[in-house]
């Protein structure tokens, strides 16, 4: 039997250049690299389950809540929930063009 490979997914460098990282709680932190490993590279965005996300970060379903909070309001991420049971959220990586930072991955 071969082992896999492991996957890795890229974290972008504007959050690091801006002093975001050293805001966030560990929470946010965990909500973001969960997200970018995640992402699709074009769109930037990605389709997570509420349910997926809490067991990828080990945190609650509030924790996670209060991450993303967290990350809305540091100009990283925005999500348009999914409608009714079932329906996964989706999440788009940005930061807000108003403080410059480009993104790239």
């Amino acid at each position: 039997m071969s082992a896999k490979a492991p996957q890795f997914g890229r974290v972008p460098f504007a959050p690091v250049a801006a002093g975001l990282v050293g805001k966030m709680t560990p929470a946010a932190l965990r909500v973001l690299l969960v997200v970018c490993g995640h992402l699709n590279r074009k769109s930037l965005s990605c389709y997570l389950p509420l349910d997926r996300l809490t067991a990828l970060t080990g945190l609650s379903d509030q924790g996670v809540r209060n991450g993303r909070e967290q990350l809305r309001g540091l100009g990283c991420l925005t999500w348009e929930a999914g409608r009714g049971r079932g329906n996964a959220t989706m999440y788009t990586l940005s930061f807000d063009a108003a403080k410059g930072q480009a993104l790239e991955l």
